[in-house]
């Protein structure tokens, strides 16, 4: 496709007629810095996730063999801590994704995940009562419901929707 100018009776190659084209089909510095932002905030929200999955859902399992078989927890006991965490996630899953939605504060939304991610992590590690552990895996539930929706809406707002599909 070659470029016309915008007057009929200027020929295509007139220069004069290209310089005034060229900051028509240019895009705006602030456009052009986007993308390479937004290249980088997808890496950086894969790296979280990457992360994020291998110590949820890996040290659940390992906590709970461990309760049962070095603490003496009954199989039952050790199940509540999953039933919770898997209650909590199904009850605030819709309403998380619709705070999340409606909300300009998304990365303040997943800095409060993070730090509950962190709260619950110091509950794992420091104590092996039952009521502290079904706690951490409400904790756990909520910040399931949080994480993925935040990362989702910010992975989508730094890379435009129709760039979505391609960025991941």
């Amino acid at each position: 496709m070659s470029l016309q100018p915008v007057d009929s009776d200027v020929p295509a190659d007139n220069e004069e007629a290209k310089n005034r084209l060229e900051p028509l089909l240019a895009p705006p510095a602030a456009e052009m810095n986007i993308g390479h932002n937004a290249s980088i905030v997808a890496i950086l929200v894969k790296v979280y996730l990457f992360f994020d999955g291998c110590t949820h859902n890996g040290l659940t399992h390992l906590v709970n063999v461990y309760l049962v078989a070095v603490v003496g927890w009954t199989p039952l006991e050790a199940a509540w801590i999953w039933f919770t965490r898997d209650l909590v996630k199904f009850v605030t899953q819709a309403l998380a994704g619709g705070l999340v939605d409606k909300t300009e504060y998304k990365k303040s939304i997943l800095s409060a995940a993070a730090i509950m991610k962190i709260i619950s992590g110091v509950i794992m590690v420091t104590t092996t009562a039952l009521a502290p552990q079904i706690i951490k895996g409400a904790l756990d539930g909520m910040i399931t419901s949080l994480v993925v929706p935040a990362t989702t809406a910010i992975t989508l707002g730094a890379v435009g929707k129709t760039e979505f599909h391609r960025k991941q």
